[in-house]
């Protein structure tokens, strides 16, 4: 098996064997090959776009053994040179047989081949290894296919990378690099594509690749220093078998995606993990499949992570399904960029879109967003110190614990929302608590339908703290959900349209500030015992109430509240409460308790 897990020189293919048909050319290949082989590449720190891999290659230099061999047989080179093969068409059938297999011990890789086939186990299609300093490993195939188990498809090593400074900035040497038209395979454990570099970059181009095996990755690109894939299409369809993974252990990552498809347990669409900044650009991401045991990770659509630097993701449309299954998952040191279209996440413990960062802002432009499935949130942030900008068009969640969008900031937090519907109980339309800045929130229409599930829940917990609310219309229906409900460390506004609530103990609006209070409101309703219209303190300043028309039908349940330490005013339109004094009898001391 050719592998490059183990990070071991890959074997070459056991020549002994009788049933195979193999030639073997050891040889010194042409000086003229060196540059091409040996081109560097801009680092991400040189280029904010990804660069294209080197394009020119001079006259291919082809061995006469290799043109006068037969077209069935395997194509073996290994020299101490550099090393260059051409071949349109390549077919083995038998195990550990190898299409094509170029390896330099000295030197640098070069394989151009039209088709490759393998039917055997162990037998990968394309083979290239570079192990010669500041040599690259370089592949273009048009269509490769194999059968067998633990059988790539490409599979492309360059290990004698580095990174050396230039006018134009850093530049890598000795690097991974495909370009490939269609490649498939059907084995367990058969890669797609593989590119990589030790110290040097990672480079794929790729139109289609098709995986079936369990563990069967469809794009797999690591690298020391940059590391990108652009991809046209990737399908996979084993347990395990993600569908691009970028990473970089000192660099960044860029993938470009077209369409990732995958359908088996711990699944990914897209991986991309660096050290520096990390772009994922995506047209589509499908997954479904239920983790497996602790071995495969839940389907997420799109992970991006920066160990040091900013995350930006463009997503057009991510549906995921399964346990714990996210559709995208950003994570980074620095800033996160996130403009989705569409997210679907099916599943217990699901995100659409959950995003978790130490510093820098956080931006998400998002448009639908639907999740089903317990603790299932539709958008979810925990930013440690940065300041988190939220633009939404329509999120839905169905499920317990399931809030619409829930924010955790350590700064200051802006939500413009258009529609939220949540179903479950403990599931908020809108939950935000900041430990470090201001809150505020423009929403459309907010609908919650759970057990103690607050339309809105807007907590600014630090001193000087401001929570600035505007809604259109919030409706409750669940016990102890308030349609807004807010808290300030210094001022506190809040101004909306139309308020409803239907359970008991909910309130058209709590607001409790430290300094001012003030509240406008066209229209309030509540129908359930203990549901006050409006309940507004004030610990240290005023408190101003301003209402259209108020309604309360449940037993106890206040009209207007205010309480400040300073100045308390109220105007309203109408205020009308329907409901009696409620009684009840304590079920431990049998006691009757009156409620004001």
């Amino acid at each position: 098996m050719l592998s490059f897990a183990s990070g071991h020189h890959a074997h070459s293919p056991r020549a002994s064997r009788a049933s195979r048909k193999i030639r073997i050319g050891l040889y010194l290949a042409c000086t003229a090959l060196s540059a091409p082989l040996q081109a560097g590449v801009p680092t991400m720190a040189a280029a904010a776009s990804p660069q294209p891999a080197p394009e020119a290659r001079e006259e291919p230099f082809q061995d006469p053994a290799i043109v006068a061999a037969a077209a069935d047989e395997g194509v073996v080179v290994v020299s101490r040179d550099d090393v260059y093969i051409l071949e349109q068409r390549v077919v083995t059938s038998g195990d550990d047989s190898p299409a094509i297999f170029g390896r330099s011990t000295g030197g640098g890789v070069t394989i151009i081949n039209g088709e490759a086939e393998t039917a055997g186990d162990d037998s990968v299609g394309i083979f290239a290894e570079a192990e010669g300093e500041g040599r690259n490993a370089d592949v273009n195939a048009g269509t490769v296919i194999t059968q067998g188990d633990n059988s790539g498809g490409i599979m492309v090593r360059a290990e004698g990378g580095y990174v050396q400074d230039s006018p134009y900035g850093p530049l890598a040497y000795g690097n991974a690099i495909v370009t490939s038209q269609d490649v498939r395979t059907s084995g367990a454990n058969s890669i797609g594509v593989a590119a990589q570099s030790i110290g040097g970059a990672a480079l794929v181009t790729s139109n289609q690749v098709a995986t079936q095996g369990d563990g069967s990755i469809g794009i797999q690109a690591i690298g020391d220093a940059v590391v990108q894939v652009t991809s046209e299409s990737v399908t996979t369809a084993g347990v395990g078998a993600t569908g691009i993974n970028a990473q970089s252990s000192e660099g960044g990552v860029t993938v470009q995606s077209g369409s990732v498809a995958t359908t088996d347990a711990g699944a990914a669409g897209i991986v991309a993990e660096g050290y520096a900044d990390v772009v994922v650009i995506s047209d589509s991401v499908s997954t479904a499949g239920d983790p497996v045991g602790k071995e495969t990770p839940a389907a997420v659509g799109i992970l991006a992570s920066s160990e040091a630097g900013n995350v930006v993701v463009e997503s057009g449309a991510v549906s995921t399904q399964g346990r714990g299954a996210t559709g995208i998952q950003a994570n980074a040191y620095g800033g996160v960029t996130i403009t989705s279209a569409s997210v679907t996440a099916l599943g217990d413990g699901a995100k659409g879109i959950d995003v978790s960062n130490v510093t820098g802002a956080v931006n998400i432009d998002s448009g639908i967003v639907d999740v089903s499935g317990d603790l299932a949130h539709g958008i979810n942030v925990l930013s440690e110190q940065g300041r988190v900008n939220i633009t939404s068009a329509a999120v839905t969640t169905r499920g317990d614990f399931s809030s619409g969008i829930k924010v955790v900031p350590g700064g200051s937090v802006t939500i413009d929302s258009g529609t939220v519907d949540t179903t479950g109980d403990y599931a908020m339309g809108i939950e935000i608590f900041s430990t470090g800045g201001d809150v505020t929130v423009a929403s459309g229409a907010i609908t919650t339908d759970g057990t103690r599930s607050n339309g809105i829940s807007a907590v600014a917990l630090t001193s000087g703290g401001d929570v600035d609310i505007e809604a259109d219309s919030v409706a409750t229906g669940g016990f102890s959900s308030d349609a807004i409900y807010a808290s300030a460390g210094s001022n506190l506004t809040v101004k909306a349209g139309s308020l409803s609530t239907r359970g008991e103990e909910s309130t058209g609006v709590f607001a409790n500030a430290y300094d001012s209070v003030g509240i406008t409101v066209e229209s309030i309703a509540t129908q359930g015992a203990l549901s006050a219209g409006v309940s507004a303190q004030s610990e240290g300043g005023s408190v101003a109430v301003e209402v259209g028309s108020v309604t309360t039908a449940g037993d106890s349940s206040v009209g207007i509240y205010g309480g400040a330490l300073e100045d308390v005013t109220i105007a309203a339109g109408s205020v009308v409460t329907t409901g009696d004094r409620l009684v009840r009898t304590d079920p431990d001391t049998g006691e009757t308790i009156y409620f004001d």
